[in-house]
């Protein structure tokens, strides 16, 4: 049976998501809110300290679910005391248009191909004439002719700061809500002449003072490795700096399931931890020396932290290791659940929106899952060393013969060996426990992982304490040059591991599209397994099997409507005109030869929608060129497309006041693209479109002066400029 009771902060953070979670989607009215958490608090302190002791057994349960209840509440206001939308002094509810405003860079510089990246804090703004605070988090974007600011300039800038725009095609990444969850809601590009800096005032002492530490750190480890793609590597990996990393790379490691390692998070923390815990342990055998590791691993893992110049995602994982290092500290039987749930209850009460961070849900899932399953997963193949004495204490005066020699020897195999195996025990329970995640996410899966994650787990543990002796040891030359040539080829072979796993056929299996619904199936069927095994239980068998059957049916649904879907998309991507027409499992992509050879473009905003629709067979057909699946006809100028019963005219290029004759007068779309279209009355003089799509290839202005013509012709528009990507979707018999 499972009890709860050595999991208080278990209950306690599963409470307290579920409140965040009700304010972000349901927004409850804020009336009577704060009433009802104080009657709840009342109400549990009576029940928890007043009542009589002969009662409180018996009404332990109500009290407890009185408590919960009043943690539910203290989520919901937590998080809307978080919710810069709800704050009236913000700058999302200025009406008058902004001329001036005052800003203060808060974060650290980054340096782009074209342009400085940074985060500021609105101060003020000015209106007609007169300046008054206003509160708001922004994202600069300058313009690197311009002067580079640093952390805690104090900026003058004209103009005013826009709204991040939503994502404007169907199942595009949504950079917005991305930015909001971090609190930024405006963006704004300056060129030299838009700014000034006036003055320097660091906003955090102590963020200045990393800021500092990472650049030094970043600038030790370039200059101590020559070639570019080691150091970026190199950057990335120790730092979480992720300026020189090129696509190629990017893809082979998201290929080989080793693209986490690119950014510095729990798993690097934790390899820090367990490096030192191993170096520093002889100091828990000195007098009051659990005191005295727990001093020196707080101040290291800090360390760490400060030379990633206070990461956030760091900052999460240094919180939820130092939370272990304080139990071990005080001599309690801690529970490691309970130690990491008390973590993320810290984080979660300071911001409730590092719940709906990607990275914190893998990050503790990952951790948990590895708890929970390894010591089961290392069993499975536990060989006992029987040699192992030769390789302990002081073990050189054991080696008296060649025969001890060969044991130590084989000692050491079996080490490695051993090592191996705890190596991809990690690597299983990781990728198991997140892989809902990533699917619901990311839509691929690694299918080498298991050869890949234990070479890359391996040279990680060797590229880490190098990248920090070079950063510790950077003023003496000799030594951090040697050490950066041996930093050099770890990462060397860790890229041919990498690049080794990619090239293998089926690297990848992408293209998987699950729902939320899908996504909590499968954490359920995995928690049901866990129980099979771990409680030997066989009712969760029972319920296992329900759950597949679950799956099947809702992945079943899916197939038996999918041959009938169809969908015709114009999307709304600047200076390619891009259309999308899916039938069934099979995908054509329309679109110019630039757009065509764009993986990246595509990846960003197309292929989410495109899995989700369950495409599998694609075409790629540049405007001008028949496709194997349309009937598409080019004439100067335009192309006719008859579609699934739909007539589609796409318009080009100029017509120089040709008329465009077709058999049938009534036409359902009209697609005006690259600003062919100047003048829509002579376009549409022996045409009657039922509908009219301006897409993102046309010049802004000019879709809203034809949005405007179109309307007093009476002719139903959309413009892509505006509205975003043009989505019809039906069904056939």
């Amino acid at each position: 049976m499972l009890h709860w009771t050595p999991f208080p902060f278990v209950r306690y953070v599963v409470v307290l998501s579920a409140g965040i979670l009700f304010q972000v989607h349901v927004r409850p009215a804020p009336t009577y809110l704060p009433g009802i958490f104080a009657g709840l608090a009342v109400a549990y302190g009576l029940l928890a300290w007043r009542l009589p002791r002969a009662y409180r057994g018996r009404w332990s349960a109500g009290t407890g679910l009185v408590g919960l209840a009043a943690l539910f509440v203290a989520g919901v206001l937590i998080t809307r005391q978080r919710t810069d939308d709800l704050d009236p002094g913000h700058l999302l509810h200025e009406k008058e248009p902004v001329r001036y405003y005052r800003a203060v860079i808060a974060s650290a510089v980054q340096e782009r191909a074209k342009s400085y990246r940074a985060e500021a804090t609105l101060e003020a703004i000015e209106q007609a004439g007169r300046w008054k605070p206003s509160r708001s988090r922004l994202l600069l974007l300058l313009d690197k002719n311009g002067e580079k600011p640093r952390y805690g300039d104090v900026l003058l800038v004209r103009g005013q700061p826009v709204r991040v725009a939503a994502p404007a095609n169907p199942g595009e990444f949504d950079y917005r809500q991305y930015l909001q969850h971090q609190h930024v809601y405006h963006r704004h590009f300056l060129r030299p002449t838009d700014y000034l800096i006036t003055d320097h005032q660091v906003p955090h002492l102590i963020t200045a003072y990393a800021t500092r530490v990472g650049q030094y750190a970043q600038s030790a480890l370039t200059g101590a490795i020559g070639s570019k793609r080691e150091y970026a590597i190199a950057n990335a990996l120790v730092l979480g700096v992720r300026d020189d990393l090129d696509d190629q790379l990017m893809r082979a490691y998201a290929a080989s399931g080793a693209v986490h390692v690119l950014s510095v998070s729990g798993m690097h923390v934790g390899i820090f931890f367990l490096l030192f815990s191993g170096v520093l342990g002889w100091v828990r055998r000195l007098r009051h020396g659990p005191v005295l590791f727990a001093g020196l691993m707080l101040g290291l893992l800090w360390f760490y932290a400060f030379v990633t110049a206070l990461s956030p995602t760091v900052l999460r994982a240094t919180a939820m290791f130092s939370f272990v290092v304080v139990g071990g500290a005080v001599q309690r039987r801690s529970n490691v659940y309970n130690t990491l749930a008390m973590s993320a209850f810290g984080l979660l009460c300071y911001d409730p929106y590092y719940l709906l961070s990607v990275g914190f849900q893998l990050s503790y899932l990952a951790v948990a899952g590895i708890v929970l399953l390894v010591p089961g997963f290392y069993r499975l193949l536990e060989v006992p060393d029987p040699h192992a004495a030769y390789r302990q204490g002081r073990f050189w005066r054991k080696l008296k013969n060649r025969s001890d020699y060969g044991r130590f020897i084989r000692s050491l195999g079996h080490l490695g060996l051993d090592w191996l195996w705890s190596a991809t025990c990690v690597a299983v329970a990781a990728q198991l426990v997140t892989f809902p995640l990533v699917l619901y996410y990311f839509h691929q899966f690694p299918a080498y992982f298991l050869l890949a994650n234990p070479a890359v787990l391996l040279l990680s543990t060797a590229v880490l304490p190098l990248g920090l002796a070079i950063i510790l040891l950077a003023f003496i030359p000799p030594l951090a040059a040697g050490l950066g040539f041996l930093l050099k080829w770890a990462i060397w072979l860790l890229n041919a591991s990498v690049f080794l796993t990619e090239r293998l056929p089926h690297a990848v299996v992408g293209g998987i599209s699950i729902t939320p619904l899908e996504t909590g199936l499968l954490y359920a069927l995995l928690l049901a397994m866990v129980g099979l095994f771990a409680l030997r239980r066989f009712g969760f068998l029972w319920v296992g099997l329900g759950l597949v059957l679950a799956l099947a049916g809702s992945h079943g649904s899916k197939l038996l409507v999918q041959p009938r879907r169809r969908a015709l998309v114009v999307h709304s991507i600047r200076q390619h005109p891009v259309v999308s027409l899916i039938e069934g499992n099979r995908g054509t992509l329309l679109a110019d030869s630039a757009f065509l050879v764009d993986e990246r473009g595509f990846d960003f905003y197309l292929a989410n929608y495109w899995w989700r629709r369950g495409v599998s067979e694609t075409e790629r057909v540049r405007w001008g060129n028949p496709g194997k699946h349309l009937a598409l006809s080019d004439y100067p100028g335009f192309s006719l497309l008859v579609w699934n019963g739909k007539s589609v005219l796409f318009v080009r290029r100029p017509l120089n006041r040709r008329q465009i004759r077709l058999p049938a007068r009534v036409l359902d779309y009209l697609v005006v693209q690259n600003g062919a279209v100047r003048n829509l009355a002579e376009l549409t003089a022996g045409l009657r479109p039922k509908q009219l799509v301006l897409d993102a290839s046309n010049p802004s202005y000019l879709n809203a002066r034809l949005s405007k013509e179109a309307a007093r012709l009476g002719i139903p528009c959309h413009d892509a400029h505006a509205r975003g990507a043009w989505v019809v979707e039906w069904e056939v018999e």
